[in-house]
């Protein structure tokens, strides 16, 4: 029987063999899964390839240990992370890193902002509380609702 970091090792090479990209962890909830890949904020779109979502802000090599908040981007089209658009307060939301390491985080806030990071619903800048590293350990997921509006989820 393998080892959880046996598994994630595995999935890591099965993504790397045939994507190119680098596997940095997996996140589920209701009752979906997605891995993510490891991004940057210099990169303008999450993968195409259906199944995939990626790091974005904050902490881009996503762990379940380090103390810190990561940002997790992903396309809602391609129906990879329209399933965050069902979480709410309360919610639970769990992430395997590529360590194989787990931990599931609780749904503490949604808001659904513009594509310069303001609320559509208070006008309040979210910019530092979807991108900052600093906010402890958590993730926030982001997809679009539309071509200007993205839903951000907030979990801890």
């Amino acid at each position: 029987m393998q080892t959880p970091a046996q598994r994630a090792a595995a999935k890591a090479a099965s993504i790397r063999n045939t994507t190119g990209e680098t596997y940095v962890g997996t996140i589920s909830g209701l009752g979906r899964s997605t891995d993510v890949v490891q991004g940057s904020m210099s990169r303008t779109s999450a993968p195409a390839q259906a199944g995939l979502a990626m790091t974005w802000g904050g902490a881009t090599r996503l762990s379940t240990t380090d103390g810190l908040t990561t940002e997790i981007a992903g396309h809602a089209k391609s129906n990879t992370f329209a399933w965050i658009m069902g979480l709410g307060v309360g919610s639970q939301v769990s992430v395997t890193d590529a360590n194989g390491n787990s931990r599931t985080y609780t749904v503490y806030a949604t808001d659904d902002v513009n594509d310069d990071s303001y609320s559509t619903k208070t006008g309040k800048d979210q910019w530092n509380a979807i991108t900052s590293a600093g906010q402890g350990e958590a993730v926030v997921l982001q997809t679009c609702i539309s071509n200007t509006v993205n839903r951000i989820v907030w979990a801890h």
